[in-house]
């Protein structure tokens, strides 16, 4: 984008305040933020500190167990705990592994650091501590941010990496999405556990609201895309950075975070891979974990019932539990539906909060609303005036794979077969892990669009990564 095109305005900034201010208030927090680790650690733990050359300052490092036992990496995400959010597994896992447990530049006792933060440069810096500490593959687990920079690790450098554990991993959905998820409230209350019958008005009350709220972001949100986007100048200008991210670390990293793409990461990681994930992760969405379980070449999504975003701090004996297992055994592979063809088709007109899965011929649903599609496979579908959810759908079609008119749909593992694989009109895209197949033209589309590509790509006629977005009557990626 050229910034000097335009005018630039204040909107994006609104953007990158409800992002970073949406994550921090999401993170755990001390009571100390300056916290002492020695104060907090037990004290056969071994805590050094090293020079590093990424950033030229001091990282704090703890370890725990024998040291020739296998190593355990951990990665903390956000948050003034930094490595501390650890504590738990580490004391669970030391007489197995070597633990290794690292507060990164910028967090806990580690140096501050004005240069700009991102998952990338942060996997360079992990490369060189674990050379510090062993000459052995390791295992890696990261947490939010930390699980980023465990993927980003484990695609730079494959040979350093024997398993890779992710827990409710923030970056990899496209930033406006990710940011439409953060302003999106809860589905229930725990007051109204205490309403006995009338919990079900409430809640489809909140759920009514919660549906005009989320139109109403989604519609904000798409306007400030059509402006221009000053964090794109900040995250290449030192000088900015300097008065900007003094004193503002957390910041600074959920800037670099969610611009970093993590396309290629998703498909050129093998290692085995167990990812884990709070079932009532706010920050976070678990369709994140889903996208990552079915896109990753080898990997199996695990989901802590009653957890949100920090598993250790919200559920930790059941946290243990899953990591034991992941450890242990290796990763069962989630699978999109196997294409059964049929003769059956499906029609929904002018209903609401209707669910399908199974085998169709053709799909067509008009003026439907909240019409959830999962584990379907059919040779087309038409949606029009429709709001749509299809998630784990294979469309193999002759002609065009999945049209659109005047509809919304959010689209997560969906793979499209066709001609044209996907045909839009004056619609709105939410697509992530989604793979377009097509013959003639992957994409085509007519009239105002609005689309959001997170991990996507159109894998024929010609590969190209999709992830940002395309507003219009034309395919042009920002």
């Amino acid at each position: 984008m050229n910034l000097t095109a335009k005018r630039i305005t204040v909107g994006p900034y609104l953007l990158l305040l409800i992002v970073a201010m949406a994550v921090l208030s999401a993170m755990p927090t001390h009571a100390n933020e300056e916290h002492s680790v020695a104060a907090e650690l037990p004290q056969h733990w071994r805590h050094t500190t090293l020079q590093e050359p990424f950033y030229n300052g001091n990282i704090s490092v703890v370890q725990a167990g024998d040291s020739a036992a296998p190593v355990l990496l951990l990665i903390h995400g956000l948050g003034v705990n930094g490595m501390l959010d650890w504590l738990p597994v580490i004391s669970a896992f030391e007489t197995q592994y070597h633990v290794i447990s690292i507060d990164l530049p910028g967090f806990g006792q580690s140096d501050k650091t004005i240069a700009q933060l991102s998952p990338a440069r942060y996997a360079e810096l992990v490369h060189w501590v674990v050379k510090q500490f062993s000459n052995q593959p390791v295992i890696v687990a990261g947490h939010s941010m930390g699980g980023a920079i465990s993927l980003r690790y484990a695609a730079d450098y494959p040979q350093q990496v024997s398993k890779l554990i992710m827990l409710d991993t923030a970056g990899i959905l496209q930033r406006t999405i990710f940011v439409r998820h953060l302003a999106q409230l809860p589905e229930s209350y725990q007051w109204m556990e205490q309403l006995g019958p009338a919990k079900s008005l409430f809640n489809a009350a909140l759920g009514k609201f919660n549906r005009f709220a989320d139109r109403v972001t989604a519609k904000v949100l798409t306007g400030l895309d059509h402006l221009p986007d000053p964090a794109q100048l900040l995250l290449s200008q030192p000088l900015a950075q300097r008065y900007l991210y003094r004193d503002r670390t957390n910041l600074n990293a959920a800037l670099g975070l969610i611009y970093e793409d993590f396309s290629d990461a998703l498909a050129s990681v093998s290692v085995p891979t167990h990812i884990i994930w709070g079932q009532q992760d706010s920050v976070t969405p678990l369709r994140t974990g889903q996208l990552l379980a079915s896109r990753m070449q080898n990997a199996q999504l695990h989901v802590i019932a009653g957890a949100g975003h920090v598993p250790m701090a919200d559920t930790p004996e059941q946290l243990l539990a899953v990591l034991k297992q992941a450890l242990q055994q290796a990763p069962e592979k989630a699978v999109l539906p196997e294409f059964v063809a049929s003769a059956q088709d499906l029609l929904c007109n002018n209903q609401r909060n209707q669910d399908y899965r199974g085998h169709y011929r053709q799909v067509r649903i008009i003026g439907c609303r909240y019409i959830n599609l999962q584990q379907l496979t059919a040779e087309s579908v038409y949606l029009e005036n429709a709001v749509v959810n299809m998630q784990d759908v294979r469309l193999f079609s002759s002609e065009t794979a999945l049209t659109l008119r005047n509809a919304a749909v959010t689209l997560t593992n969906v793979d499209l077969h066709g001609t044209t694989a996907l045909h839009s009109r004056n619609s709105k895209v939410d697509a992530a892990g989604v793979h377009f197949y097509a013959s003639e033209q992957a994409i085509r589309l007519t009239d105002n669009n609005a689309l959001y590509f997170s991990v996507s790509r159109i894998v024929t006629p010609k590969q190209t990564v999709l992830h940002g977005y395309s507003l219009g009557s034309q395919l042009r990626m920002q």
